[in-house]
Protein backbone atom coordinates (compact mmCIF):
# COMPACT_ATOMS: atom_id res chain seq x y z
CA UNK A 1 0.00 0.00 0.00
CA UNK A 2 2.78 2.36 0.76
CA UNK A 3 4.08 2.07 -2.56
CA UNK A 4 1.29 2.25 -4.18
CA UNK A 5 0.67 5.49 -2.45
CA UNK A 6 3.97 6.84 -3.15
CA UNK A 7 4.01 5.71 -6.66
CA UNK A 8 0.57 7.90 -7.06
CA UNK A 9 1.74 10.78 -5.35
CA UNK A 10 5.09 11.01 -7.74
CA UNK A 11 3.02 11.11 -10.86
CA UNK A 12 0.86 13.56 -9.22
CA UNK A 13 3.93 15.62 -8.73
CA UNK A 14 5.75 15.24 -11.62
CA UNK A 15 2.62 16.04 -13.79
CA UNK A 16 2.10 19.49 -11.72
CA UNK A 17 6.02 20.64 -12.85
CA UNK A 18 4.49 19.63 -16.45
CA UNK A 19 1.17 21.39 -16.39
CA UNK A 20 0.62 23.82 -13.38
CA UNK A 21 1.32 27.74 -14.81
CA UNK A 22 3.10 28.28 -11.44
CA UNK A 23 6.09 26.39 -13.04
CA UNK A 24 6.06 28.32 -15.91
CA UNK A 25 9.13 30.24 -16.74
CA UNK A 26 11.21 31.41 -20.27
CA UNK A 27 14.38 31.18 -18.78
CA UNK A 28 14.29 27.43 -16.80
CA UNK A 29 12.96 24.64 -19.10
CA UNK A 30 10.58 22.43 -17.51
CA UNK A 31 12.70 19.52 -17.92
CA UNK A 32 15.23 21.39 -15.89
CA UNK A 33 12.78 21.53 -12.96
CA UNK A 34 11.69 18.44 -13.22
CA UNK A 35 15.90 17.36 -12.65
CA UNK A 36 15.82 19.09 -9.75
CA UNK A 37 12.60 17.73 -8.09
CA UNK A 38 13.74 14.33 -8.83
CA UNK A 39 17.65 15.03 -7.15
CA UNK A 40 15.45 16.23 -4.21
CA UNK A 41 13.47 12.82 -3.88
CA UNK A 42 17.50 11.35 -4.44
CA UNK A 43 18.29 12.83 -1.55
CA UNK A 44 15.59 12.40 0.34
CA UNK A 45 16.13 8.16 -0.20
CA UNK A 46 19.67 8.92 0.80
CA UNK A 47 18.87 10.56 4.01
CA UNK A 48 16.20 7.87 4.85
CA UNK A 49 18.83 5.23 4.13
CA UNK A 50 21.91 6.87 6.05
CA UNK A 51 19.54 8.10 9.57
CA UNK A 52 17.92 4.12 9.07
CA UNK A 53 21.36 2.84 10.60
CA UNK A 54 21.44 5.24 13.54
CA UNK A 55 19.90 4.95 16.71
CA UNK A 56 16.25 6.19 15.66
CA UNK A 57 15.40 7.71 18.79
CA UNK A 58 18.24 10.72 17.79
CA UNK A 59 16.89 11.25 14.67
CA UNK A 60 15.18 14.14 14.07
CA UNK A 61 14.02 12.28 10.11
CA UNK A 62 12.22 9.61 12.35
CA UNK A 63 11.48 10.43 15.63
CA UNK A 64 8.72 13.16 14.90
CA UNK A 65 6.90 10.84 12.95
CA UNK A 66 7.10 8.27 15.92
CA UNK A 67 5.98 10.53 18.21
CA UNK A 68 3.00 11.87 15.66
CA UNK A 69 2.26 7.89 15.71
CA UNK A 70 1.59 8.45 19.70
CA UNK A 71 -0.49 11.41 19.25
CA UNK A 72 -2.64 8.95 16.33
CA UNK A 73 -3.52 6.55 18.69
CA UNK A 74 -5.90 9.26 20.40
CA UNK A 75 -7.60 9.18 17.18
CA UNK A 76 -9.15 6.14 18.06
CA UNK A 77 -9.65 5.93 21.13
CA UNK A 78 -10.92 9.26 22.16
CA UNK A 79 -11.47 11.32 18.85
CA UNK A 80 -11.96 14.37 20.67
CA UNK A 81 -8.81 14.80 22.48
CA UNK A 82 -6.82 14.08 19.58
CA UNK A 83 -8.62 17.41 17.69
CA UNK A 84 -7.98 19.37 20.87
CA UNK A 85 -4.22 18.08 20.51
CA UNK A 86 -3.97 18.77 17.24
CA UNK A 87 -5.72 22.55 16.84
CA UNK A 88 -4.33 23.47 20.64
CA UNK A 89 -7.86 24.45 21.39
CA UNK A 90 -9.52 23.73 24.73
CA UNK A 91 -7.76 22.09 27.71
CA UNK A 92 -6.24 18.70 26.84
CA UNK A 93 -2.77 18.54 29.20
CA UNK A 94 -4.86 16.14 31.88
CA UNK A 95 -5.94 14.15 29.11
CA UNK A 96 -3.09 14.07 27.02
CA UNK A 97 -0.24 13.03 30.08
CA UNK A 98 -0.36 9.40 29.40
CA UNK A 99 0.14 9.99 25.89
CA UNK A 100 2.78 12.69 26.32
CA UNK A 101 4.89 10.89 28.77
CA UNK A 102 5.65 8.15 25.34
CA UNK A 103 7.23 11.06 23.52
CA UNK A 104 10.33 11.97 23.56
CA UNK A 105 10.38 15.81 21.57
CA UNK A 106 6.83 17.23 22.05
CA UNK A 107 8.18 19.08 24.22
CA UNK A 108 11.18 20.77 23.66
CA UNK A 109 14.42 20.17 25.27
CA UNK A 110 15.67 24.05 24.72
CA UNK A 111 13.44 26.29 26.90
CA UNK A 112 13.78 29.68 25.45
CA UNK A 113 12.67 32.20 22.68
CA UNK A 114 14.83 30.75 20.57
CA UNK A 115 13.53 27.15 20.79
CA UNK A 116 12.41 25.66 17.86
CA UNK A 117 8.47 23.72 18.48
CA UNK A 118 8.19 20.73 17.70
CA UNK A 119 4.16 19.96 18.51
CA UNK A 120 3.38 22.18 15.60
CA UNK A 121 5.67 19.42 13.25
CA UNK A 122 4.77 16.88 15.14
CA UNK A 123 0.93 17.85 14.58
CA UNK A 124 1.29 18.43 10.98
CA UNK A 125 2.84 14.83 10.55
CA UNK A 126 -0.13 13.11 12.74
CA UNK A 127 -2.53 14.43 10.15
CA UNK A 128 -0.61 14.08 7.29
CA UNK A 129 -0.07 10.19 8.38
CA UNK A 130 -3.56 9.92 9.20
CA UNK A 131 -4.44 10.33 5.49
CA UNK A 132 -1.67 7.95 4.50
CA UNK A 133 -2.57 5.58 6.83
CA UNK A 134 0.22 5.61 8.47
CA UNK A 135 2.70 4.85 5.97
CA UNK A 136 6.32 7.10 6.39
CA UNK A 137 7.03 7.32 2.73
CA UNK A 138 4.20 9.00 1.41
CA UNK A 139 4.29 11.49 4.11
CA UNK A 140 8.24 12.64 3.24
CA UNK A 141 7.13 12.93 -0.45
CA UNK A 142 4.59 15.49 0.41
CA UNK A 143 7.05 16.98 2.50
CA UNK A 144 9.74 16.80 0.44
CA UNK A 145 7.30 18.26 -2.72
CA UNK A 146 5.95 21.05 -0.08
CA UNK A 147 9.30 22.22 0.20
CA UNK A 148 10.75 22.05 -2.90
CA UNK A 149 7.39 24.49 -3.99
CA UNK A 150 8.41 26.67 -1.27
CA UNK A 151 12.01 26.85 -3.08
CA UNK A 152 10.25 27.14 -5.78
CA UNK A 153 8.25 30.17 -5.02
CA UNK A 154 11.29 32.10 -4.06
CA UNK A 155 13.30 31.63 -6.82
CA UNK A 156 10.48 32.54 -9.12
CA UNK A 157 10.17 36.19 -7.79
CA UNK A 158 14.01 36.73 -8.07
CA UNK A 159 13.89 34.96 -11.57
CA UNK A 160 11.15 37.62 -12.43
CA UNK A 161 13.57 40.95 -11.55
CA UNK A 162 16.84 39.22 -12.27
CA UNK A 163 16.44 36.91 -15.63
CA UNK A 164 20.41 37.59 -16.41
CA UNK A 165 21.21 35.38 -13.67
CA UNK A 166 18.47 33.09 -14.27
CA UNK A 167 20.53 30.21 -14.55
CA UNK A 168 23.31 30.39 -11.81
CA UNK A 169 20.08 31.65 -9.48
CA UNK A 170 18.66 28.29 -10.23
CA UNK A 171 21.82 26.59 -9.33
CA UNK A 172 21.86 28.01 -5.83
CA UNK A 173 18.36 27.17 -4.95
CA UNK A 174 18.35 23.58 -6.05
CA UNK A 175 22.32 22.35 -5.85
CA UNK A 176 23.29 24.34 -2.45
CA UNK A 177 24.72 21.09 -0.19
CA UNK A 178 22.82 22.19 2.64
CA UNK A 179 19.87 23.27 1.53
CA UNK A 180 19.53 20.00 -1.15
CA UNK A 181 20.27 17.72 1.82
CA UNK A 182 17.97 19.40 4.92
CA UNK A 183 15.38 20.38 3.15
CA UNK A 184 14.69 17.43 1.42
CA UNK A 185 13.54 14.94 4.85
CA UNK A 186 11.00 15.03 7.20
CA UNK A 187 12.37 18.07 9.24
CA UNK A 188 11.54 21.31 10.36
CA UNK A 189 14.23 23.03 7.57
CA UNK A 190 11.60 21.16 4.73
CA UNK A 191 8.80 22.34 6.33
CA UNK A 192 9.91 25.99 7.00
CA UNK A 193 11.40 27.13 3.78
CA UNK A 194 7.90 25.80 2.12
CA UNK A 195 6.43 28.33 5.11
CA UNK A 196 8.71 31.21 3.92
CA UNK A 197 8.00 30.42 0.55
CA UNK A 198 4.42 30.99 1.10
CA UNK A 199 4.83 33.71 3.07
CA UNK A 200 7.03 35.55 0.39
CA UNK A 201 4.94 34.51 -2.07
CA UNK A 202 1.80 36.11 -0.23
CA UNK A 203 3.51 39.32 0.77
CA UNK A 204 5.03 39.94 -3.00
CA UNK A 205 1.33 39.87 -4.09
CA UNK A 206 0.40 41.86 -1.63
CA UNK A 207 2.95 44.64 -2.16
CA UNK A 208 1.81 44.61 -5.91
CA UNK A 209 -1.88 45.48 -4.52
CA UNK A 210 -3.19 41.68 -5.89
CA UNK A 211 -6.38 40.52 -4.04
CA UNK A 212 -4.78 42.25 -1.21
CA UNK A 213 -6.93 41.36 1.69
CA UNK A 214 -6.26 37.50 0.74
CA UNK A 215 -3.10 37.93 0.15
CA UNK A 216 -3.06 39.96 4.12
CA UNK A 217 -4.69 37.09 5.82
CA UNK A 218 -2.29 34.46 3.47
CA UNK A 219 0.71 36.49 4.70
CA UNK A 220 -0.25 36.15 7.96
CA UNK A 221 -1.15 32.87 8.90
CA UNK A 222 2.24 31.89 7.45
CA UNK A 223 4.08 34.48 9.31
CA UNK A 224 2.55 32.63 12.56
CA UNK A 225 3.15 29.28 11.26
CA UNK A 226 6.64 30.51 10.80
CA UNK A 227 6.84 31.65 14.52
CA UNK A 228 5.67 28.73 16.07
CA UNK A 229 7.45 26.50 13.91
CA UNK A 230 11.26 28.69 14.49
CA UNK A 231 10.88 31.77 16.28
CA UNK A 232 14.55 33.28 15.56
CA UNK A 233 13.07 33.14 12.02
CA UNK A 234 9.62 34.98 12.11
CA UNK A 235 12.13 37.84 14.45
CA UNK A 236 14.94 37.93 11.34
CA UNK A 237 12.27 38.17 9.09
CA UNK A 238 10.85 41.42 11.09
CA UNK A 239 14.11 42.26 11.70
CA UNK A 240 15.31 42.68 8.28
CA UNK A 241 12.00 43.09 6.40
CA UNK A 242 10.54 46.17 8.17
CA UNK A 243 13.29 48.50 7.23
CA UNK A 244 12.76 46.95 3.41
CA UNK A 245 9.18 48.00 3.68
CA UNK A 246 9.51 51.28 5.06
CA UNK A 247 12.30 52.49 2.24
CA UNK A 248 9.76 50.54 -1.10
CA UNK A 249 7.21 52.53 0.33
CA UNK A 250 8.36 55.83 0.97
CA UNK A 251 10.51 55.02 -1.80
CA UNK A 252 13.80 56.94 0.65
CA UNK A 253 16.89 57.21 -1.05
CA UNK A 254 19.29 56.76 1.68
CA UNK A 255 18.49 53.51 2.21
CA UNK A 256 21.40 52.24 4.34
CA UNK A 257 20.47 54.93 6.79
CA UNK A 258 17.00 52.69 7.84
CA UNK A 259 18.88 49.62 8.00
CA UNK A 260 21.65 51.42 10.35
CA UNK A 261 18.54 52.78 12.31
CA UNK A 262 17.10 49.51 12.88
CA UNK A 263 20.57 48.02 14.24
CA UNK A 264 20.73 50.91 16.56
CA UNK A 265 17.62 49.90 17.82
CA UNK A 266 18.54 46.43 17.93
CA UNK A 267 21.26 46.78 19.87
CA UNK A 268 19.58 49.06 22.26
CA UNK A 269 16.90 46.40 23.24
CA UNK A 270 19.92 44.00 23.64
CA UNK A 271 22.01 45.84 25.71
CA UNK A 272 18.19 46.89 27.80
CA UNK A 273 16.50 43.95 27.39
CA UNK A 274 17.12 42.48 31.18
CA UNK A 275 14.89 45.67 32.18
CA UNK A 276 12.05 44.90 29.10
CA UNK A 277 12.09 40.91 30.18
CA UNK A 278 12.34 38.33 32.57
CA UNK A 279 16.00 37.37 31.61
CA UNK A 280 18.41 39.29 29.32
CA UNK A 281 18.97 38.31 25.44
CA UNK A 282 22.83 37.30 26.44
CA UNK A 283 21.16 35.51 29.24
CA UNK A 284 18.98 33.56 26.78
CA UNK A 285 22.05 32.99 24.45
CA UNK A 286 24.62 31.68 27.06
CA UNK A 287 21.63 28.78 28.05
CA UNK A 288 20.67 27.88 24.64
CA UNK A 289 24.15 27.20 23.97
CA UNK A 290 24.83 25.47 27.60
CA UNK A 291 21.67 23.20 26.93
CA UNK A 292 23.61 22.47 23.10
CA UNK A 293 27.17 21.78 25.08
CA UNK A 294 24.87 19.04 27.80
CA UNK A 295 22.79 17.42 25.01
CA UNK A 296 25.81 16.98 22.47
CA UNK A 297 28.17 15.11 25.85
CA UNK A 298 24.98 13.20 27.07
CA UNK A 299 24.82 11.88 23.24
CA UNK A 300 28.59 11.53 23.01
CA UNK A 301 28.35 13.57 20.21
CA UNK A 302 31.64 13.49 17.89
CA UNK A 303 30.94 17.30 16.54
CA UNK A 304 30.73 19.11 19.55
CA UNK A 305 34.06 22.37 18.48
CA UNK A 306 33.69 23.81 22.04
CA UNK A 307 32.30 23.21 25.72
CA UNK A 308 33.40 26.57 26.50
CA UNK A 309 30.47 28.40 28.38
CA UNK A 310 28.75 31.66 26.48
CA UNK A 311 29.05 35.11 28.95
CA UNK A 312 26.16 36.27 30.14
CA UNK A 313 26.58 39.79 29.82
CA UNK A 314 26.02 42.01 26.59
CA UNK A 315 29.81 42.80 26.35
CA UNK A 316 31.27 39.42 26.22
CA UNK A 317 28.49 38.69 24.03
CA UNK A 318 29.14 41.06 21.51
CA UNK A 319 33.49 40.84 21.85
CA UNK A 320 31.94 37.04 20.48
CA UNK A 321 30.51 37.82 17.13
CA UNK A 322 33.35 37.46 14.32
CA UNK A 323 34.36 34.55 16.22
CA UNK A 324 31.12 32.94 15.79
CA UNK A 325 30.21 34.43 12.24
CA UNK A 326 33.65 32.68 11.52
CA UNK A 327 33.09 29.52 12.56
CA UNK A 328 29.46 29.60 11.23
CA UNK A 329 30.63 30.11 7.72
CA UNK A 330 34.11 28.42 7.91
CA UNK A 331 34.50 25.64 10.36
CA UNK A 332 34.81 22.63 10.38
CA UNK A 333 38.71 22.90 9.18
CA UNK A 334 39.88 19.54 7.27
CA UNK A 335 41.49 18.23 10.32
CA UNK A 336 38.33 18.38 12.56
CA UNK A 337 36.44 16.55 10.26
CA UNK A 338 35.08 13.35 11.67
CA UNK A 339 31.94 12.21 10.29
CA UNK A 340 29.91 12.54 6.76
CA UNK A 341 28.34 15.66 7.75
CA UNK A 342 31.09 17.61 8.42
CA UNK A 343 33.02 16.60 5.33
CA UNK A 344 29.34 18.45 3.47
CA UNK A 345 29.97 21.43 5.31
CA UNK A 346 33.71 21.66 4.82
CA UNK A 347 32.45 21.16 1.14
CA UNK A 348 30.41 23.89 1.32
CA UNK A 349 32.82 26.34 2.88
CA UNK A 350 35.09 25.87 0.03
CA UNK A 351 31.69 27.49 -2.44
CA UNK A 352 31.95 30.04 0.30
CA UNK A 353 34.86 31.06 -1.53
CA UNK A 354 34.88 29.94 -4.83
CA UNK A 355 31.23 31.37 -5.85
CA UNK A 356 32.61 35.20 -5.23
CA UNK A 357 35.65 34.48 -6.98
CA UNK A 358 33.70 33.02 -9.90
CA UNK A 359 31.22 35.81 -9.95
CA UNK A 360 34.13 38.12 -10.19
CA UNK A 361 35.76 37.07 -13.30
CA UNK A 362 32.64 35.82 -15.00
CA UNK A 363 30.31 38.38 -14.24
CA UNK A 364 30.28 42.17 -13.67
CA UNK A 365 29.48 43.66 -10.37
CA UNK A 366 26.34 45.68 -10.78
CA UNK A 367 24.08 46.03 -7.30
CA UNK A 368 21.02 47.46 -8.84
CA UNK A 369 18.22 46.88 -5.82
CA UNK A 370 20.54 48.08 -2.70
CA UNK A 371 17.37 47.99 -0.69
CA UNK A 372 16.61 44.49 -1.32
CA UNK A 373 20.37 43.08 -1.21
CA UNK A 374 20.67 45.18 2.48
CA UNK A 375 17.79 42.87 3.90
CA UNK A 376 19.13 39.77 2.41
CA UNK A 377 22.26 40.33 3.82
CA UNK A 378 20.90 41.76 7.13
CA UNK A 379 18.64 38.78 7.57
CA UNK A 380 21.41 36.25 6.68
CA UNK A 381 24.33 37.64 8.57
CA UNK A 382 22.39 38.29 11.79
CA UNK A 383 21.05 34.54 11.54
CA UNK A 384 24.38 33.33 11.23
CA UNK A 385 25.94 35.43 13.67
CA UNK A 386 23.15 34.17 16.30
CA UNK A 387 23.89 30.30 15.40
CA UNK A 388 27.42 30.65 15.82
CA UNK A 389 26.75 32.25 19.30
CA UNK A 390 24.05 29.57 20.33
CA UNK A 391 25.24 26.37 18.56
CA UNK A 392 28.51 25.28 19.17
CA UNK A 393 27.66 21.61 17.78
CA UNK A 394 28.78 20.84 13.65
CA UNK A 395 26.15 18.70 12.77
CA UNK A 396 23.40 21.57 14.48
CA UNK A 397 25.07 24.50 12.26
CA UNK A 398 24.85 22.57 8.99
CA UNK A 399 21.71 22.36 9.21
CA UNK A 400 20.49 25.78 10.94
CA UNK A 401 22.62 27.64 8.86
CA UNK A 402 21.34 26.30 5.32
CA UNK A 403 18.53 29.07 5.24
CA UNK A 404 20.50 32.15 6.01
CA UNK A 405 23.31 30.77 4.13
CA UNK A 406 20.68 30.98 0.82
CA UNK A 407 20.08 34.30 1.18
CA UNK A 408 23.48 35.38 1.84
CA UNK A 409 24.73 33.69 -1.54
CA UNK A 410 21.66 35.06 -3.40
CA UNK A 411 22.04 38.64 -2.06
CA UNK A 412 25.69 38.15 -4.07
CA UNK A 413 24.54 36.86 -6.98
CA UNK A 414 21.65 39.96 -7.87
CA UNK A 415 24.79 41.99 -7.26
CA UNK A 416 26.30 41.01 -10.47
CA UNK A 417 25.25 40.66 -13.67
CA UNK A 418 26.81 38.90 -17.41
CA UNK A 419 29.25 41.31 -19.14
CA UNK A 420 27.46 41.04 -22.43
CA UNK A 421 23.67 41.75 -20.76
CA UNK A 422 23.26 46.19 -20.45
CA UNK A 423 22.66 47.46 -17.27
CA UNK A 424 18.40 47.47 -16.12
CA UNK A 425 17.95 48.60 -12.95
CA UNK A 426 15.82 46.13 -10.68
CA UNK A 427 11.87 46.61 -10.12
CA UNK A 428 12.45 45.37 -6.34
Amino acid sequence: MAIILSIVLLILFFTSIYFLKFFRLKEVNRHWISVAFATKILVATLLIGFYSQKDRNKSDIFRFFDDAQIINSTFKENPNLYLKIITGIGNYHEEFEPYKAKTNNWDSPHNSLLASNNRLIIRYISVTSLLFFGYYVPVALLTVYLSFLGLFAIYRLFNLHFTSMAKPLFLLFFLLPSLLFWTSGLLKEALLIALIGGFTHAMYSLFNRQKWLLNLIIALVFFLLIAKLRALVAGMILFAGLPFLINSIFSLKRQLTTYIIMLFVAMTIFVESDKIMNQSVSEIFSQRRQAYIEQALADKSGSLMSEKPLPQNYTETLKQIPASFFQTLFRPFPHEISNLFAWLMFGENLLLIAIPLILMFRYRFNPTSGNLIFMLLLFSITYLIITGLTVPIYGAIARYRSIPLLFLFLSLIISFQPKSIPTTPSKT
